[in-house]
């Protein structure tokens, strides 16, 4: 049966799925010393969200040059095939666009970074209110865990406003969008000049409004991408930290019946 689209999603969950199961032996091969400072609500956080996050990049693979590469062949057509007068135009606002996107890139780096560990903090919280220990502690200082996770899940709220934030500024849509005008305009004194045909000015516009959608994808990669690479910082790390015990991995099979017998010493039932 060939490779289809209903295939990728199960494709995906079994890279997933992969990925988790390896990194649980990574960390099962860890000294105990290494257990001792480890955080379980860290650990369920890299193994499910940040592992999620890894595959989804991995899984998106070349869409995320797709845009990119669109965008420049597009810059490269309008310069070499098409009016040199209106390549000159759109020359300013390329390198305004190339600014914003890489501006973008770099004011949402650390909030992609930031929501990971949030994530993980609040993670360690909820882990640790529903541990026994916090159980007991919560009669005497209830108002003290309320506080601690409130503060948790605070610090990922207003993480995650700033990061919506950053995201609505994303401008290089809007250099777009003035380029477009800006160079239609001009396109259509050169046609009332009789310096420009008709067909040249439609092609000049058709190929940059082309640009739209690859420019929305360059949205939607550079936020992925910032994640995952966040993510794969942070996974390396938990399992660089500490050597890891090698062992090798076997089955044993345990017999069916067992013999033993249980003694009691100094036990009354009364």
């Amino acid at each position: 049966r060939s490779f289809n689209d209903d295939d990728w999603p199960l494709f995906r969950f079994e890279t997933e799925q992969n990925m988790r199961q390896e990194f649980f032996e990574n960390i099962q091969h860890k000294p105990l010393r290494y257990h001792d400072s480890a955080k379980a609500g860290d650990l369920q956080a890299l193994a499910t969200n940040d592992v999620r996050i890894i595959n989804a990049m991995i899984a998106h693979g070349a869409f995320f040059f797709y845009p990119f590469f669109q965008v420049t062949m597009t810059l490269i057509l309008i310069i070499t095939t098409l009016d040199l007068r209106l390549a000159l135009v759109c020359i300013p606002f390329v390198f305004f666009y190339i600014f914003f996107i890489l501006r973008y890139r770099r004011k949402i780096a650390p909030f992609a970074a930031k929501r990971l560990r949030k994530h993980s903090n609040l993670a360690v919280v909820l882990q640790d209110s529903i541990t026994g220990a916090s159980v007991v502690r919560s009669f005497a200082a209830e108002g003290f865990e309320r506080k601690k996770f409130k503060k948790a899940v605070n610090a990922f709220r207003d993480n995650s406003i700033g990061e919506y934030l950053v995201q609505a500024k994303y401008f290089p849509l809007l250099a777009l969008y003035i380029s477009i005008g800006i160079t239609a305009i001009f396109s259509i004194l050169f046609v009332f000049q009789n310096t420009l045909t008709i067909g040249e000015l439609v092609a000049t516009n058709l190929l940059l409004i082309t640009l739209i959608d690859p420019t929305n994808l360059i949205w939607w990669a550079t936020n992925d991408m910032m994640s995952g690479f966040a993510a794969c910082s942070r996974v390396f790390t938990s399992l660089s930290v500490g050597d890891s015990e090698d062992q090798k991995i076997e089955n044993q099979s345990w017999p069916k019946e067992f013999k033993g017998k249980i003694e009691f010493r100094d036990v009354t039932f009364s």
